[in-house]
């Protein structure tokens, strides 16, 4: 709610003072029962986008913590299409909401400085953090995971049919590895190592999913800890 809005429904209360003294009971109930009317309509809609978020989010560290399969693949999808809604109503409220009061809502937010503040510090302390993956001279590999080694697949990036490691002349989609490469080349370009590059490739990741959750976090106006 606007605070300007909150305290022009206070001033009209205060002017009850100059009305009858029964009159001053029934006056201030009604600015009240509209104040608090408002204040519920308002926090319905936020915490039913709230626990819509929550959901998603619960399904979908769920989903990676469980075994691959049927049952993963329902919760995930069900993750994502959850998200998906959230994100929706919350762009339906935003277009809903009219540019002048979008404004004064935003010069009202006396906290919007300190957001940006978090958000960053949440950036700096996830990229600081996933440094204790690595070590000195070495790169993570195993699985399905090949070491960073070479950048001669990067001219094969948009390569329609490829081969993998139980199979040759297959389709394959390699260009959703389009960043990874941009990055890996880069490195590579001003003398850095796959290894370096492997580095910064999930910093980068790291540090943009949680500076992200926090973005999530702020326009669901989940309250600051």
């Amino acid at each position: 709610m606007d605070p300007r809005r909150v305290a022009k429904v206070l001033n009209h209360a205060s002017d009850a003072t100059e009305r009858p003294t029964g009159a001053i009971p029934s006056s201030l109930t009604l600015v009240w029962r509209a104040l608090m009317g408002q204040l519920a309509k308002r926090s319905t809609r936020v915490m039913m986008r709230q626990v819509l978020a929550l959901i998603g989010v619960f399904g979908a560290a769920i989903s990676v913590a469980i075994p691959a399969g049927s049952i993963q693949n329902i919760i995930s999808l069900t993750a994502f299409i959850i998200l998906g809604l959230t994100a929706l109503t919350l762009l339906l409220h935003r277009a809903a909401t009219s540019p002048a009061i979008a404004r004064n809502h935003i010069q009202s937010t006396s906290t919007s400085r300190s957001w940006y503040w978090i958000i960053g510090g949440i950036g700096v302390v996830s990229g600081l953090a996933i440094q204790t993956w690595f070590r000195s001279g070495t790169a993570l590999a195993g699985g399905d995971l090949a070491p960073p080694l070479g950048t001669a697949w990067i001219g094969k990036l948009f390569t329609s049919i490829g081969w993998t490691g139980s199979s040759v002349g297959v389709p394959m989609n390699n260009e959703v590895q389009l960043p990874w490469a941009a990055v890996s080349w880069l490195t590579h370009e001003a003398g850095g190592s796959g290894a370096l590059a492997q580095r910064i490739w999930y910093t980068i990741l790291v540090a943009a999913i949680a500076m992200g959750a926090v973005i999530l976090a702020r326009a669901l106006s989940f309250p600051r800890v």
